[in-house]
């Protein structure tokens, strides 16, 4: 059985810096690199943003084409990985269905194209104003 690790961690591009790497993990962070997804432009492949979502301290909803790989890494993590619906294309939008911005008290993203599992978890703890979600 494996260790469960408290997740202090970031999810970047394998493309990154060596120094950034170098300068977050001396700060603390573990590294996961994100997967390549080449159903999205060559560009976007390693976005770990159009790629997994962090709707909260323990969930996390992903492309369906990421989920092998994210639920496999986070699992040490003990998090909850939850497959999203949306597979990505490369022509915006259709590329954007994980790319929500999530803090505290808002939600924020083009609606039409979020994934509808996002906006199920979403529509239990937040309430929707404009363009906006609000706690």
């Amino acid at each position: 059985m494996k260790e469960i690790k408290n997740y202090n961690g970031i999810i970047i591009s394998p493309d990154t810096y060596r120094d950034t790497v170098n300068s977050l993990k001396q700060s603390g962070l573990d590294i996961i690199y994100s997967v390549e997804n080449k159903s999205v432009m060559n560009t976007l492949k390693y976005h770990a943003d159009m790629q997994i979502v962090n709707i909260d301290a323990s969930i996390y909803i992903c492309a369906p084409e990421c989920y092998g790989y994210y639920s496999n890494i986070l699992r040490d993590y003990n998090k909850n990985i939850i497959c999203g619906n949306t597979f990505l294309s490369c022509n915006y939008p259709h590329d954007i269905a994980y790319n929500i911005i999530i803090t505290n008290m808002y939600a924020i993203h083009n609606f039409k194209y979020t994934d509808k599992k996002i906006l199920e978890i979403l529509e239990k703890s937040l309430r929707k104003i404009g363009g906006y979600w609000l706690n």
